[in-house]
This record gives structure tokens, sequence and C-alpha cells, in this order.
């Protein structure tokens, strides 16, 4: 096989795991925030672990941090707040919840570093936060106070200290709100993986005995790479799942619906390829070879799994692969 039919073959399979990826990202944000709601659920989560529940209650009522839900619901115990609360956003709610649950007699835009602390010690605090964490904000205090020379207050010294910590703490616990995303993306993956019959071994097979059909899609491929990379798109969006725009994906959905040009889907052609039906479908008794198309579709579940374990990846991911056949092969011509 030429290096160029490689290259074809490997952007074929490429450009259909980036299309995939797309359809299966959109698929999970839309049941993530209609049903699942487990950014939402993670988020809180991770806050009760580094505050306690009491605080993350009386966190999630500040009018800061309220203004940040898309929606609120309340189903039996469950609580769903904002996706995404912004360092600042959190740092100042916090501190402003400190004072007000304990009661000091201070005005938080004059706070001070021994005003802080008593709030920390007052009996309303210690019964909200645990031991551990008012020794945190004890020592958050203290270097505040250090570094105060360099900020404008000792606020903002402070809400720089909170910030830093709720940043590093929201990125240790981010591994669990990945794994689960990972589990559910493997699951849509499967699941249109046989919806749309998009099986790799297939892909592969097809691309490499049928050159009209590489030529085809590779044309698609330049057109769709051509207007992600031309001067009039928008050089500030990246190419990831949440953040590629709206005419790609449109163009994406539209080679969905249209099968004609990729080798995937329930068609006819499609299926005498995949299970290889023409050969096995015997003249004299009209019936199929059992034993071999078994394992073809043994086969064709492993090629789902395979396609998959690709949209997994992500489509950022697959697309940056794409550039570099791209550029590899347009470098190859020249």
């Amino acid at each position: 096989m030429s290096l160029p039919a490689v290259l074809n073959i490997a952007l074929g399979l490429f450009f259909v795991y980036l299309l995939l990826s797309l359809f299966v990202s959109d698929i999970q944000e839309l049941l993530s925030t209609l049903f699942w709601d487990s950014r939402a659920k993670s988020l809180y989560g991770s806050i009760c672990s580094i505050l306690g529940e009491k605080m993350a209650e009386f966190l999630y009522t500040h009018p800061l941090i309220k203004s940040l839900k898309d929606y609120k619901v309340e189903r039996g115990k469950n609580f769903i707040g904002p996706s995404y609360i912004p360092n600042n956003i959190f740092a100042i709610a916090l501190i402003d919840n400190i004072l007000e649950q304990s009661s000091v007699n201070s005005n938080i835009a004059n706070l001070q570093s021994e005003q802080f602390i008593e709030a920390l010690n007052s009996s309303p605090i210690q019964q909200i936060l645990p031991l551990e964490v008012i020794k945190l904000f004890k020592v958050l205090s203290v270097r505040a106070e250090l570094k105060q020379n360099g900020f404008s207050s000792y606020l903002e010294a402070l809400e720089a200290e909170i910030m830093s910590w709720f940043s590093q703490a929201m990125d240790r616990t981010s591994g669990v709100y990945k794994r689960q995303v990972k589990r559910k993306t493997l699951f849509l993956g499967f699941l249109f993986a046989v919806v749309l019959n998009a099986d790799t071994l297939n892909i592969a097979t097809r691309l490499y005995k049928e050159p009209f059909l590489q030529v085809q899609l590779v044309q698609e491929i330049n057109q769709f790479y051509q207007g992600q990379t031309s001067p009039s798109s928008d050089e500030s969006v990246e190419p990831s799942e949440q953040q590629f725009s709206s005419g790609p994906t449109q163009d994406l959905s539209r080679l969905i619906v249209n099968f004609s040009s990729l080798p995937l889907g329930w068609s006819r052609e499609n299926l005498n390829e995949q299970f290889d039906l023409k050969q096995e479908f015997t003249p004299t008794t009209g019936e199929l070879k059992a034993g071999e198309i078994s394992f073809e579709i043994a086969q064709a579940i492993l090629g789902w799994i395979l396609t998959a374990i690709a949209i997994s990846m992500g489509a950022s991911f697959w697309f940056d692969l794409l550039k570099k056949i791209i550029n590899v092969r347009n470098t190859g011509e020249q």
C-alpha cells in the first residue's frame, strides 16, 4: 500500500471520529443540562468536600452565587445550582458569608486581618466550618496580611489567596468529574457507533478497497478543513468539543444525515461490504453460513467498541491529528 493511500485511510478514520465525537459531545452536553446536571452536581459536591455541607448551603444562597444559576431546581433533597463559579465570585461570597454568619461588626470593604480571624473564631463559624478548614483560612489570612502591601487593601489580598486555594482545590477534585464524563462518553459512543453502524474495521476496509470512496471523502475533509482555517473564520475559537463554531457543526450534521459520503450506516451497500453478504449468501439454499456470519458479527462488535474508544478521546484530539495528517499530505504533494 502506498503512503498516500495510508494517509487517505487515516484521514477518513480521523474525520469520522471527529464527526462522531462532536455529535456525541453535543448530545452528552444536552443530556447533562436537561437530565443529569452532572456539572452542577459535581461542583456542588466538590464545594461540600472542601467547605462542609453547612457552609456550602449558606454559600449557595448568597446573591452573587444565585445570580450565576441558569436555573434552580429542587428534586427532593437534591439541589442544583450553577455549573461554574468564577474564582473571584467564590472568594468574595465566601468572605461575606463568614462575616455575616459570625455577626462580627465589620464592613467588608474595610476588612482587616484581626476582624477576619475574630470571625473565624466565633461560635457560629465553629459550628458551620470544619476545624481544619478554619485553620486553613487562618493561614490564608496571615499570608494575605504579609502580602497586603502588594494590593490596594487587605480584602483584595485575602481574596487573591482564597481564589488561588479554590482554583487548586477544583483542579484536584475535577478528576472525579472527568472520570464520570469518560464513562458516559464511552457508553454514548458505543450506542451511537451501533445506531450509525460506525464500525472502525469496516470503515478502514472499505477505504482500502474503494479508492473512489477515499477520494470522495478526502474532498469532503479538505472542504471542511479549509472552512476551519480560512482567514474569515474566528481564530479565537479553539477546535474543541464545546468551542466549535456553529458552521462546522452544521456541516458535520449534514454529513451525518448524508451517509452516501461516509462508509457507515445501515444501507444495503454498506451491510453487503461489512458482513460480506454477497459471498456468504449461497445460491443453492439461500441461507447464510452461520459460522462465518457469527464471526463477522463479532468483528462488527469489535469495530463498534474501537469506535467508542476513539470517540472518548474527544473532538479536539482528532482535529489536531487531522490537521497534522493534512499538512503532511499537502507537503508530500508539492
